[in-house]
């Protein structure tokens, strides 16, 4: 889980200085993969209050999260990586260069977060 805990504090070290550079693009991409890793995360819903849980009837509580692998979180940049990139792909096809090209370059810096490979 440590590995989790420091690529989430890069990409939000990274964050912040991509916030108070204004580069929205970089911007953009961090926050879409945050996102990714905090959805892999979350473990799946239950059945609700129908359930005959009490504890789920009393409302909201803190839900421990799921412990992603080294893998895992590999797979999750991956598929931001290659999302991006299959994007950029159609709308090259559509004959959109200047959306392409912004998708291209939002998947070089997802890019980057794949080629640093966190320790485990």
């Amino acid at each position: 889980m440590e590995h989790i805990r420091r690529m989430k504090d890069r990409l939000r070290c990274d964050l912040t200085a991509a916030l108070k550079a204004r580069r929205g693009e970089e911007t953009a991409v961090l926050r879409t993969l945050l996102a990714a890793i905090d959805n892999a995360e979350a473990p799946a819903l239950a059945s609700g209050p129908a359930s005959g849980d009490p504890a789920a009837e009393a409302g909201p509580s803190e839900i421990e999260r799921l412990a992603l692998t080294p893998e895992e979180l590999h797979r999750i940049l991956a598929d931001e990586v290659r999302g991006l990139e299959q994007g950029a792909a159609r709308l090259a096809a559509l004959g959109q260069s200047a959306r392409a090209q912004s998708l291209r370059a939002q998947a070089a810096i997802a890019a980057r977060y794949l080629e640093q490979p966190v320790n485990r």
